[in-house]
């Protein structure tokens, strides 16, 4: 038995000796004793010293070879260090036009009067079913007419009487059947043999023509347990790796060998001591098994994982460039100076397998203890563990400090550690440790949707997976992302800002046409109305004008100069009306020349900020900014035009309001002074005037006024507070607002697109630096299948992350509306999320406007009714703040996450977070270092364990040492570990914990592994019994169960 278990060698599982009649030298017939013993000294001698671990002798009809080396080694003092196992190379009756061979190799445990037992029971086709004895091969080369002999073998009829030229003719011609093959295996016993058959070696079965044969194409390749072969594509088909050009050839290529993958060799085929272990086109066989019979028997169990023809394996590849990353042995001992009496683990020395570790034992065997010891010595940053902790074995008088652990690397470096010492977080951990409570912990923070240190594990593991060149020399994830997405994100503020700007007109607009103001404008407009109808009845009595006396120069004169005086006020009046027009007109362009040339001022300051900020990224790229990015900018026009406006403001103040008298300036009246002189000076005339011409000018004036007051009230669509005015916003709010509102809307749509386009393209960013490790996940899996129930994914997707709180956080719950209530409210918004599509754009837009809708329309009974948003409103929130938020997509986030057949991470069970986090630390981390974990099987029910663990695993152990402690069969043989620690404690002999390690087919360790795994073969084998297996649709064809020898458990 082997400690390291199951490792990586070669075997040359086809060579001849001196007893096959084509051995390229002499032979052992024609050899006295002594030469004979020389021979298979040399034979042994030679083996010894190759790098191959096993052979098989496969002389031609015999199992003379095998059986003189076994009698020599049995009378000699040489040693033999390595396995051979007898074999026999037989030619068996066949459809093809050459002689097809066949293999048989033998347990090395089988008698040598069994192996004569075997030949014995082979009978010679043609031949009256004899065995092929000397006697009857001689018997077979006299058969051939003298025309065969000449034609095939260049002899004349007279060499008949040569009988070691008709044994040769026979040994070369002579075929048996295949029925005699399987009687003779049924005589020794099936479980000690395995049929090999060439495939494409020399007379293969490759060659047959099954199209026409295809019954005993079928049957032979059923028949066989092994194949020998050196063609590489023959090599993936035969182990179930398929077939590269053609994806239909590999299944049915295994359903015609019997439904799952078989071994392939390719051995040396040597005739002559000289050859062995020298391989045809250096195709070496390297196998992954013990050395033994039981080794070859469950390498037919596992095939594809253990079979490689060729240069080294590639995991002896990665072993050889990473030595630093393999434990070689871990040694515990007692300090010297100890004062403890316990032995515990002192002693233990345990030689550890690169490939697949189970760690198995019952309970409080120690089993926990060896992961954490390793995890320790390994320096894992894990500082919470299962045994080494304050709770156990550091407890009271910490018997942690009287132990130390020598760890061994593939490098020939080692490390002592005390087992009571913490790991260096200052140093970098060689061993990845996954105990149990570090899984929980896990899910447990990804269950409260917190920040994880798998999350930070996450987004490091993705970074290593892209590309060094699209990784742009940035350090990390979150940087490159950020570079990534900066465009993006100023090109979704831009938007935001003219969406702010078109929220206020639309705001406004809304105001204008809502209820309330419409009713504000309707009662106004009836109130002037009645204004209007008031004033019409004090208009002043009409006078008619007096009679002019002809002779009244005076009276004529003065009313001339009335006129004369009115006409000048009329004039003055327009003036005044004419320049504060004016002043309104300018002083809004003045504020909008100030507007201007302050955006104009921003955006030079923002082409400044943008050539600062991007100038090394273009100088990197090999470009001058300034020849790239030109900007030109003339203020001259603004700036004239705003000097020329406020040059006349000044004018129309000065007409306005005139100007006090200063020193050297004499002082001017405003136009309003002039207006009051004028009136005082017509009034003064009117006194001049006689009664009667008096009171008309009086009336003339009162109906002036009353005039003017008149079309004050009716006014004009431009004048606030007039009939026409409020008309005019009535005829706005109903005939043209609801339009331009539409229109106002469908605009905003748009930039919700262009938002949401931008986030969809930040979406795609995340998703092109996830595809490469998403094609690992992929490549990993079992199926291509993206429907496959237990595929890992990863996801970008947009989430809207708190919306419905914030959301809410803008309603008041109290009021009528179809957010009213506090679990109504909650459940509203959720059922619309749930409605729709956040992660497209048209879904997007949908959801927007059916919230606007349920905004505005509460529905109770079936019936609609209009509710203005303004007084769902909380205090101190405003309606363009909400437009603002749920137009902005400000909530949408776009988030990346792990996901389990199509769930969430956060949606799985606790076991199938934990198998998740599994299957990303041994599929995708891109650490090479051991990985360790502790009852990866926990919360997992063992269908679970195989869909989810069990090939993850398998995988892992190709790129990296993984070390499982289990109570789970499906890990520890499901997995095919390539060693068992089996742990034990014996409380009786000072706790001493006793660590037995080998491979899973060493007799010992498969014991204990029935034992502690199924809880004893005959509880095993009762529920074996009771099982059923699966019915399939495939049917082989009927044959004889005797072709189909069984292959037996492992024991």
């Amino acid at each position: 038995m082997s400690a390291i278990g199951s490792i990586w060698q070669k075997w040359d599982l086809h060579i001849h000796t001196p007893a096959s009649f084509q051995w390229k030298g002499p032979r052992f017939e024609g050899m006295t004793p002594g030469q004979r013993d020389d021979t298979c000294k040399k034979i042994i001698e030679k083996i010894n010293e190759l790098d191959v671990v096993a052979f098989c002798i496969m002389d031609y009809w015999t199992f003379d070879g095998f059986i003189a080396l076994r009698d020599y080694m049995y009378r000699s003092t040489t040693l033999l260090k390595k396995r051979i196992f007898p074999g026999i190379e037989l030619r068996m009756v066949a459809a093809t036009p050459y002689r097809l061979n066949t293999h048989v190799l033998l347990n090395d445990d089988v008698s040598d009067d069994d192996l004569r037992t075997f030949v014995s029971s082979l009978k010679l086709a043609g031949q009256d079913h004899k065995p092929p004895t000397k006697a009857h091969m001689i018997e077979v080369g006299r058969q051939f007419d003298p025309g065969k002999l000449k034609k095939i073998y260049n002899l004349d009829v007279s060499a008949r009487a040569d009988e070691a030229k008709m044994l040769e003719i026979g040994y070369k011609s002579a075929e048996i059947t295949c029925e005699s093959i399987e009687s003779a295996i049924r005589v020794v016993g099936e479980e000690h043999c395995l049929i090999i058959q060439p495939y494409d070696t020399s007379d293969g079965i490759e060659k047959l023509a099954w199209e026409q044969h295809p019954y005993r194409d079928s049957v032979l390749m059923k028949m066989a347990h092994c194949f020998e072969t050196r063609n590489q594509s023959n090599v993936d088909l035969f182990l179930g790796h398929g077939h590269p050009k053609k994806p239909h050839v590999g299944p049915e290529f295994i359903e015609n060998i019997g439904g799952y993958p078989k071994p392939v060799f390719a051995g040396s085929d040597a005739h002559r001591i000289a050859d062995y272990g020298v391989y045809p086109s250096s195709r070496a066989t390297w196998l992954k098994a013990q050395p033994t019979f039981k080794g070859l028997k469950h390498i037919c169990h596992e095939p594809s994982l253990r079979c490689h023809i060729g240069d080294r394996p590639p995991k002896l590849v990665h072993i050889d460039e990473n030595p630093t990353k393999y434990i070689r042995r871990i040694k515990l001992a007692k300090v010297a100076d100890s004062s403890l009496k316990d032995k515990w683990f002192d002693g233990q020395d345990v030689l550890l397998n690169p490939g697949l570790v189970a760690i198995i034992g019952n309970k409080g065997s120690g089993k926990s203890a060896l992961a954490d010891i390793l995890a320790l010595a390994g320096n894992s940053h894990c500082t919470k563990m299962e045994f080494l902790n304050d709770r156990r074995f550091r407890h009271g008088g910490n018997k942690a400090k009287q132990f130390t652990a020598t760890i061994e690397w593939a490098d020939g470096n080692s490390y002592d550690v005390l087992l009571s010492q913490n790991p260096d977080l200052q140093k970098p951990e060689r061993v990845r440790y996954l105990p149990q409570h570090f899984i929980e912990e896990l899910c447990n923070e990804i269950a409260a949707g917190n920040e994880t240190e798998f999350g930070k594990e996450l987004r490091k593991v993705i970074f290593s997976r892209v590309p060094e060149e699209k990784q742009l020399k940035m350090g990390t994830l979150d940087d490159l992302l950020d570079y990534l997405i900066k465009a993006r994100k100023k090109a979704i503020q831009q938007v935001l800002q003219t969406l702010h700007t078109l929220n206020e007109t639309i705001v406004r607009n809304e105001a204008e046409m809502s209820d309330a103001t419409l009713k504000s404008y309707r009662t106004s407009l009836e109130l002037k109305e009645k204004e209007l109808e008031a004033h019409q009845k004090i208009k002043p009595v009409e006078k008619q004008k007096p009679v002019e006396d002809p002779n009244d120069e005076k009276t004529k004169g003065t009313i001339a100069e009335i006129q004369r005086r009115e006409t000048s006020l009329t004039a003055i009046r327009d003036q005044i009306e004419t320049l504060k027009e004016d002043r309104t007109t300018l002083t809004a362009e003045e504020t909008r020349l100030t507007q201007l040339l302050a955006h104009i001022e921003n955006f030079a300051a923002y082409h400044e900020g943008f050539r600062e900020e991007h100038q090394q990224e273009f100088e990197d790229a090999g470009f001058d900014t300034d020849e790239i990015v030109k900007v030109e900018i003339d203020r001259d026009p603004l700036t004239k035009r705003s000097l020329e406006v406020a040059a006349r403001l000044v004018e129309i103040r000065l007409l306005l309001e005139g100007k006090l008298a200063e020193r050297d300036t004499p002082a001017v009246n405003s136009l309003e002074i002039q207006e009051a002189e004028s009136i005082a000076e017509i009034r003064k005339l009117q006194d001049q005037l006689n009664s009667p011409e008096k009171e008309y000018q009086t009336y003339l004036a009162q109906l002036k006024a009353w005039g003017i007051r008149r079309d004050a009230i009716v006014g004009a669509a431009d004048k606030a507070d007039t009939i026409e005015y409020l008309k005019d916003r009535i005829n706005r709010a109903t005939e043209v607002i609801p339009a331009e509102l539409e229109a106002l809307r469908e605009e905003r749509r748009e930039l919700v697109r262009k938002i949401h386009e931008e986030l969809l393209a930040i979406r795609t960013a995340y998703e092109e630096l996830y595809a490469p490790v998403q094609k690992v996940a992929s490549d990993a899996a079992e199926s291509a299948d993206p429907t496959d129930t237990h595929q890992l994914q990863f996801d970008a997707y947009l989430s809207p992350g708190k919306f419905q709180e914030s959301f809410l956080d803008f309603i008041h719950k109290n009021r009528k509306g179809s957010f009213y209530g506090e679990d109504e409210s909650r459940k509203a918004v959720i059922d619309l999320l749930n409605a729709h599509d956040l992660g497209t754009t048209d879904g997007v837009v949908a959801f927007t406007d059916v919230m606007y809708s349920a905004l505005t329309v509460y529905e109770r009974d079936g019936t609609p009714e209009k509710v203005s948003i303004e007084s769902q409103l909380r205090q101190n929130k405003t309606v363009l703040e909400l437009y603002d938020y749920l137009f902005g997509l400000g909530y949408l986030e776009v988030r990346y996450t792990l996901r389990l057949g199509g769930k969430d991470i956060s949606q799985l069970s606790p076991g199938e977070k934990g198998a998740l986090l599994l299957v990303f630390y041994l599929l995708l981390d891109t650490e090479e270092i051991p990985i360790i974990i502790d009852q990866p099987e926990h919360n997992l029910d063992n269908e679970s364990v195989v869909r989810l663990l069990v090939d993850c695993i398998r995988k892992a152990r190709a790129r990296r040492q993984v070390m499982i402690v289990t109570h789970n069969p499906n890990l520890a043989v499901f997995c095919d570990a390539d060693q068992i620690i089996c742990c034990k404690i014996d409380k009786s002999d000072g706790s001493k914990i006793t660590y037995s390690t080998g491979a899973i087919e060493d007799y010992e360790i498969n014991q204990t592994s029935v034992n502690v795994l199924e809880g004893t073969y005959p509880a095993f084998d009762n529920r074996r019994k009771k099982y059923q297996k699966p019915e399939i649709d495939y049917t082989a064809p009927a044959m004889p169960a005797a072709r189909l020898p069984l292959l037996g458990t492992v024991s």
